[in-house]
Parts: structure tokens; C-alpha cells; sequence
């Protein structure tokens, strides 16, 4: 059965349909109809319809595209009529609609509201939505946003970046970067934006979401606390944008040292951040902490007050040993320790002006060294000026809660949308209505995610249910479960002689390759972890290789297990994985090899069974067995040496618990001896991987 129904064309360009028509159109013939052929059952109800409630147009034409075209919407034939004059200063939107560009999307009103306090009972919890803004006693107001990222092709330099919205400061930004190395690409400006109006208006680029960095951190539930780690990422905006964008503290390109002040900018990252094949200290750029910005908002490992003001301290600085740095918003003269410094430290934006941000040295460090700069100088009776630091080092945390009425109107849209007309017409086709707006707010998880969120929503119950089974050694088990399918070539030649050097990189034959099929089979059975498809392919993505032995099947896809579990795990604490290098040069020595031979395993068996421990327990025994220890390894090797690398991923996998630097220490010193002392760093390096408060 075909039923004729007519759908009128989008006008030409130029057209004003509100306009009388010429004379020899008046009597000209409808437009052209369209035949559409629908099934029976649904022509029949169609029969006695002329419109359609618009609500539903969308409902129909979803459920009308197993059957044929989608067209725009259903509508009884008309002719063409003459419009009133009253109607010929009506404004018409264009066709088509012209896309919102990424500016305009980055400053759209976000139907968010201060919440109360935060939630539940004032507490700030991971995954929580918020605002960082300026103390009020500022005297402006102004909150913690992105800019635009600035366009440049792969690999730009300084001088390739085509600014987008703070220019000024996204040349300067890329020219640092340049001069110390870095590619001045995927980065994006940071400024404190003030807005007007109401603190009702929430824009796009001032909300940001909270991720939990170290998940063995010792507390098991999800409440932010003073000390605990965390990165800050923001929705990425514009068309075909996948990238999160997280903030991010990156040194100077001279005299970080000295106290010149870090860079703070937005890095977009995918998924799998931060990538073990990276410089380690990269991994603490996007990685910062709160401190109490007032004595009576509590101490390190008490829940943030949201009451008070807090200090956002970055741990980039302490992994380059630079010491203390805070987030400042600052609009005026600073100093990078040896001279003063530049003096515009606004810039203008697509808004006007706004504040730019760094990270420096804490207000009361700053204004001990100019007191202590001030007495020498005055000392010598030289009037130098010693420029002032007009910073701020504080923040407020404004949580961000629905407004009550989008809530209800996404309930009453649901309800035209699945009731009614819509229902009647096409009943089980038009599918089940989603959940209630009212009931899952607050406790459902955004409903598009960026890969870095899926990936860190994957790693953080991964890592839950790794804890759960209350074993020490539990992600050397998971490496080792992850790892037992490998594939590799039947004729692989294992020796115990061959002695690969210690930095060298591990050949194919020694990779733990597995396919991507038994890495899903492994987590859904062993850890009862169902792995979406999507999620699988982001995997396979960052850990795949393209290599493969001979004997594998061509059809499989491969992924390198030591790769994902390294990511998984990260390095827990800055200086780790500093203080294990160490560590194997001067087991190197007492082996009497050169620096040039990797240890055998014999050897570094031998050597922890005879390590007399200064660090013993209640009952004179050691806190670990051996045999734990040596089965934490990785699977079957084609040697019988153990790399730099393969011992740092070994060390730290059986100290992925530890949540103290003290507890690494002796855990170190239980295992290897009074020679762990040599490698446990200077005063300065102690004082850093302390990660003290400013």
C-alpha cells in the first residue's frame, strides 16, 4: 500500500517565502509530492493523521529507517499560500544550520549550578563535576578555564601554531616549549577567566571532572583528600574532537632550578595516559594534589573542606626536584629568581582579558625570599626595586549539580517522546524509554565518554578488584595470569647464555604478545571484567603490535601484556623508579660486572637469600617468601638475565601496595640489604619524593 504524502523542499538560497509572490507564480501548481511506500499496518493508522506532533518526528524517523528513506518529517500535502504582511519581518533560520564553532561551544551555558557544599554531607568525591574560582576577597571573579586549542600540523614548531584564542599567550607557551625540546603541539592555554552575570552561568570551559591517579593509595572509598592524587580533565569541544583535556604543569625551558615559574597548560591525551614507553617523569605533569589553604580546614589525609580554600599543588616539580610549586593566578609583576620577569601577565581573549596562570613558588616562600632580598639590599643602602608578587595562590571548589528544571524536562520529553502518539503508532518498534532523568541524577556516569574517561573508569575497577583479594603480591599474579597465553615461535632457541645488554630493548621472541580475544577472556573469567567491543579496540590500539611470531594465525590481533599492565599499574610515587635504576648499577657492581652486562637470576636469588635485614619483623622474620618473590618474575624468557627494565617493572610490581615512601624503603632493604641506604637519595631528593604541603 503507498500512501502520497508530500514534503516541501528546503526553499532556494535567496528565497524569502514571507514575501508576496511574483504574478506568474500565483497560480502555480504545489511542489513537487514524493511517494513514500510505508508497510500496511502503519499506512492504515497513518490514513486518518494530517500532522504529526513534532516531539515525535524524531521517534518515527528512527524507527522508519529499517523500512525505507529518512526524510525530515510527515506532513499533509498544501499548497503554497500568500502570507499576511504582518509575517514579512519574521526571521527565518538558515538552511542548513550552520555549525557551532568550537569557541562558541567552549563558552555555551552548561545547565549546572553551584551544588550545596558539594555531596553528600560537604564531602568532594572522584568523578565529581566542579569549578575552581578566585577567593572572593579578590576582588574579581574568575574561574579556572581553557582556551581553544591553537591549530598546527604533526611535529609544529613555535613558529607553525596559528593561534585561536589567546594568542599571546599560545605563542609564548609554544615557544618555550621549543626552545627546551618539546613538540608545540596537542596543547592548549589556561587562563582564569572572569565571567558576568550570575554564578548560576557555568560555561563549557570552566567545568572540570576529577580522576583518581593512584588507586593504592590506602583509602577504600571514593572521598578527595588533602594529599591524595589526582588529574583534572576537561570534555574536549568542536567537531570530530576525542582527545581529554587534562591539566597539565610542565617545567620552564631554563632555570626551573632557580625558581622560575612552571608552565601550566592543557594536554590532550587519549587512551591508555600516561604510556609506560614515555619519559617517567612525563607521567607527573597531569598529576596534582590539594593542600589546605587555611590550619583549620584539617591535615594531609583528612577529607578537602569544601568550606575553605585550598592550595593546588602539581607534582611535576618535586619529580624534577625543583621543590614546591602552587597554581597562581597572577595579574602583575613576577619573578623567575634571578631578575624580574615579564610584567603583562593578562592576556587578551576572545572575552576580553583575562588572568594567566602559572606555577610558582608558595606565597610565603616568595614573600621570605623578598624580605631576605629587601634586608641585603638595604644593607648595602642600593635602592634596586624588588618587584612584588601580586599572585594568589588560593582556590576555591565550587561542585556543579543539574538544575532542577533541565531535570524535569528531560523527564517530560521522554515522556512525549514514548507516550501517546508516537507509542500508538509504532508500539514495540519504538524500543523501551530510557531510565528516568530523576532517579539516576547524581549517580549515572556521563553519557559520552572520551577514551581517557573509559580508560580510567576500566583501570580504576580493575584495580579495585585486584585489592579486594587482600594479597601482596596480586598484580604480579595479574601479570602473570595475563601473560600465560603468549604466542611465540615453536622454534624459539632458549639458552641461559645468551647476557642481553642491560638497556637493551626486548626482541620479539621475549615480548609478551597475546591476542586480544584471550586478554578479554582472561579479565571476564579471572576478574569478572566484561570489556565492551569499543573498549577492546582502544586497547588493541595503544598496546597492539604489529609484529608477530611466525606460527601465529595472521587473522589474530596482538597485544603486548606487559605494556597494558604497566600502564595499569603506573609508577605509584615519584623517585621509584629513579631509586630502582640505582639500585641495579650497584647490584652490577657487587656482582662484578661491567655496566655493560645484565644480572643473572641465579645471582639476584642467591643474593636475597643471603641478605641480612636490618628491617625484620615482631616474630624475627622477614615480611615476604622467597619463593613469592622469585615466582613475581615474568613468564619464560629465551635467557636466563634480567634487564634494567625487566628489574624495575619486577620491583615495582611487588610494591604496587606500599603506599608510603618509608614502607618502599624497607621493603627495598628487606630484599637487597644496607645497600638500599646508598640509593635512598640526598636530603634534597628525600625531601621531594616526600611530596611535602607548601
Amino acid at each position: 500500500m503507498a500512501v502520497k504524502v508530500c514534503i516541501p523542499r528546503p526553499p532556494r538560497d535567496g528565497f524569502d517565502g514571507s514575501r508576496p509572490l511574483p504574478k506568474f507564480m500565483q497560480n502555480a501548481a504545489a511542489p513537487e509530492e514524493t511517494v513514500w511506500r510505508v508497510p500496511t499496518s502503519l499506512a492504515k493508522a497513518a490514513a486518518g493523521v494530517l500532522a504529526i506532533d513534532a516531539s515525535c518526528n524524531t521517534s518515527i524517523v528512527e524507527a522508519s529507517k529499517k523500512f525505507t528513506t529518512c526524510y525530515p518529517a510527515l506532513r499533509a500535502p498544501r499548497p503554497l499560500e500568500r502570507r499576511s504582511s504582518s509575517a514579512r519581518h519574521t526571521p527565518r533560520a538558515r538552511w542548513p544550520p550552520e555549525p557551532a564553532s568550537p569557541r562558541a561551544m567552549s563558552r555555551a551555558v552548561l545547565q549546572l549550578k553551584p551544588g550545596d557544599s558539594g555531596r553528600p554531607y560537604g564531602r568532594l568525591h572522584f568523578g565529581d563535576m566542579l569549578r575552581l574560582v578566585l577567593p572572593e576577597d579578590r576582588g574579581i571573579r574568575a574561574a579556572l578555564s581553557t582556551c581553544v586549542p591553537p591549530s598546527q600540523g604533526d611535529g609544529a614548531g613555535a613558529r607553525r601554531i596559528v593561534g585561536a584564542d589567546a594568542v599571546a599567550e599560545e605563542h609564548r607557551v609554544a615557544s618555550d616549549l621549543a626552545r627546551s625540546g618539546r613538540t608545540a603541539a596537542g596543547f592548549g592555554a589556561i587562563t582564569a577567566a572572569p565571567w558576568g552575570g550570575t554564578d548560576e552561568q557555568v560555561s563549557r570551559r570552566s567545568v572540570w571532572e576529577l580522576y583518581r591517579v593512584d588507586h593504592a593509595d590506602g583509602f577504600k572509598d571514593d572521598v578527595v583528600r588533602y594529599g591524595q592524587l589526582f588529574s583534572l580533565g576537561q570534555r574536549p569541544v568542536g567537531a570530530g574532537a576525542r582527545c581529554e583535556v587534562l591539566l597539565s604543569c610542565e617545567p620552564p625551558s631554563r632555570d626551573g632550578g632557580m625558581g622560575a615559574p612552571y608552565l601550566v597548560l592543557g594536554r590532550d591525551v587519549d587512551y591508555g595516559h600516561p604510556d609506560p614507553r614515555h619519559e617517567s617523569r612525563k607521567a607527573w605533569d597531569t598529576v596534582f594534589m590539594f593542600a589546605p589553604g587555611h590550619k583549620s580546614a584539617g591535615v594531609k589525609g583528612d577529607p578537602v573542606n569544601l568550606d575553605y580554600a585550598v592550595r593546588i599543588v602539581p607534582l611535576s616539580p618535586y619529580s624534577y626536584l625543583h621543590g614546591k610549586r602552587t597554581l597562581q593566578a597572577v595579574a602583575g609583576v613576577v619573578t623567575n629568581g634571578l631578575e624580574p620577569g615579564c610584567t603583562g601577565r593578562t592576556v587578551r581573549a576572545a572575552d576580553g582579558r583575562e588572568l594567566l596562570v602559572h606555577a610558582a613558588k608558595p606565597m610565603a616562600d616568595q614573600r621570605l625570599e623578598r624580605a631576605i632580598i629587601e634586608k641585603s639590599l638595604d644593607r648595602q643602602h642600593d635602592r634596586i626595586l624588588v618587584p612584588e608578587h601580586t599572585g594568589d595562590d588560593l582556590w576555591m571548589l565550587q561542585t556543579l549539580d543539574l538544575h532542577s528544571d533541565s531535570i524535569d524536562s528531560s523527564d517530560r520529553n521522554r515522556g512525549e517522546k514514548h507516550r501517546g502518539v508516537a507509542r500508538a503508532l509504532l508500539g514495540r518498534a519504538l524500543g523501551p524509554p530510557p531510565a528516568v532523568a530523576r532517579a539516576i541524577a547524581g549517580s549515572a556516569a556521563p553519557s559520552i565518554e572520551t577514551p581517557y574517561a573509559r580508560w580510567e573508569h576500566f583501570r580504576s575497577v580493575l584495580f579495585r578488584r585486584l585489592i579486594d583479594r587482600n594479597d601482596e603480591f596480586i598484580f604480579s599474579t595479574f601479570r602473570k595470569v595475563l601473560s600465560k597465553n603468549r604466542e611465540f615461535d615453536e622454534a624459539t632457541n632458549l639458552s641461559t647464555n645468551r647476557m642481553p645488554l642491560p638497556d637493551e630493548k626486548p626482541i620479539l621472541d621475549e615480548r609478551m604478545l597475546v591476542s586480544v580475544e584471550r586478554v578479554r577472556s582472561v579479565l571476564f573469567l579471572d576478574f569478572g571484567l566484561t570489556v565492551s567491543e569499543e573498549d577492546m579496540s582502544l586497547m588493541s590500539t595503544r598496546f597492539g603490535c604489529l609484529e608477530r611470531p611466525k606460527s601465529t594465525p595472521s587473522s589474530e590481533q596482538l597485544m603486548d601484556a606487559d605494556l597494558l599492565a604497566d600502564a595499569i599499574r603506573g609508577d605509584t610515587k615519584p623517585g621509584r623508579r629513579l631509586m630502582l635504576q640505582r639500585l641495579y648499577s650497584l647490584l652490577q657492581v657487587e656482582a662484578g660486572l661491567p655496566p655493560t652486562a645484565s644480572l643473572d637470576i641465579w645471582w639476584l636469588r642467591a643474593r636475597i637469600e643471603s641478605t641480612d635485614s636490618v628491617f625484620v619483623q615482631i616474630d624475627n622474620a622477614k615480611s615476604f617468601s622467597i619463593e613469592d618473590v622469585m615466582n613475581a618474575l615474568p613468564l619464560l624468557r629465551t635467557h636466563g638475565s634480567l634487564t634494567r627494565n625487566d628489574f624495575i617493572r619486577w620491583m615495582l610490581d611487588v610494591s604496587v601496595l606500599l603506599t608510603s615512601r618509608t614502607a618502599f624503603i624497607q621493603r627495598l632493604a628487606e630484599l637487597w640489604g644496607p645497600v638500599v641506604q646508598v640509593v635512598a637519595g640526598s636530603q634534597e631528593e628525600v625531601f621531594n619524593w616526600d611530596l611535602p604541603f607548601p
